[in-house]
């Protein structure tokens, strides 16, 4: 019963010794009820034709109305 078995690199590297656990931040999940106005968002998608400068637009557009920006 002394003997050890000797176990291969890819055997090693299969043992599950820890279990990942994330972090509570990750789970937090903010409940915001914004209310976006579907006129000025499409004001904003006639205004600015490139997608980046709009998802931009968007953005900053939902952080003045959640009071971030």
């Amino acid at each position: 019963m002394d003997d050890v078995k000797k176990r291969t690199m890819n055997e090693m590297r299969q043992v599950k010794d820890t279990i990942y656990r994330p972090p509570l931040s990750h789970t937090n999940i903010r409940n915001e009820n914004v209310e976006i106005d579907p006129i000025h968002v499409e004001e904003l998608i006639k205004n600015f034709h490139n997608d980046q400068q709009l998802g931009y637009e968007l953005r900053r557009y939902y952080l003045e109305l959640s009071g971030k920006l």
